[in-house]
């Protein structure tokens, strides 16, 4: 992969880190020497996760609904510069008493909650839906015009500029999610992360499938 040492020291949240793309992210992005705080549901599995690089690994549990948990982390993290932002909260509803809305909100949230970072550290930011995911109409309550992941993306995209945010579309079909696919899928990440991706415009949407890995 080219350009690691581009994230050394650098500021990375993964959210949805228990998925086992999310895991494999956090693992690679401290191997590069990232500071990486794993977002998830889990503190027995993000415990896990930090486990393999605990000096570069740190964790947060949110458990669905901790709407309280948001604000505290609003609060806490304030304009501090944060580098990289990678959402792989929407492909962790399958086997999960998670309901759609519910996910559509809490990946709302942490972002709404981490966007005055994202301004100051002008940040890459990939949120990663599956395929059908992005054509569901899932309203986020209390917020107009917002209904969908598309229709999310679009409106983070605004906000956080200076940073940029797109999103990577994955296919639904993806079940048993294997070593070369992890790779393969945090590999256009990671390229989403980097300069040489410049040229993709703020919003946009790529994709993915197993067939590139």
């Amino acid at each position: 992969m080219f350009g690691v040492s581009r994230f050394k020291d650098k500021v990375a949240v993964v959210a949805g880190a228990e998925h086992p793309l999310g895991a494999s992210l956090c693992r690679r992005l401290a191997g590069f020497g990232a500071l990486v705080v794993a977002v998830g549901r889990s503190e027995a599995a993000l415990r896990d996760i930090a486990r393999r690089d605990p000096k570069r690994i740190e964790t947060l549990a949110i458990g669905a609904g901790r709407r309280d948990m948001l604000a505290i982390l609003k609060d806490t993290w304030g304009d501090e510069p944060l580098n990289f932002y990678a959402d792989f909260w929407p492909l962790d509803v399958a086997g999960r008493d998670v309901a759609p809305h519910e996910v559509f909100a809490q990946s709302a949230g942490l972002a709404a909650a981490l966007l005055p970072g994202m301004r100051a550290g002008r940040a890459m930011s990939v949120m990663v839906v599956s395929d059908t995911a992005w054509m569901a109409d899932v309203p986020l309550k209390g917020v107009e015009n917002i209904v969908g992941y598309e229709a999310l993306l679009m409106r983070l995209a605004s906000r956080a500029q200076p940073g940029r945010f797109v999103g990577l579309r994955l296919p639904q079909g993806v079940g048993t999610w294997t070593g070369a696919d992890c790779v393969s899928a945090g590999d256009m990440v990671l390229t989403l992360f980097h300069p040489v991706s410049r040229g993709l415009k703020n919003g946009s949407i790529v994709d993915w499938s197993p067939e590139q890995a």
